[in-house]
């Protein structure tokens, strides 16, 4: 089973910001970690 992520427009924010700035290791570690919540949404990382 797979979840869903509802982002706020400041998290999206964010990740634009984050996008921008070229810090690869952030957005890898983000992309990581929003693809864990959406597999194992009660399980902490």
């Amino acid at each position: 089973m797979s979840y869903s992520i509802e982002m706020t427009p400041n998290a999206l924010e964010g990740i634009k910001r984050h996008k921008k700035s070229g810090n690869k290791p952030l957005l890898r570690k983000s992309e990581k970690l929003m693809n864990e919540l959406t597999e194992y949404p009660e399980t902490r990382t």
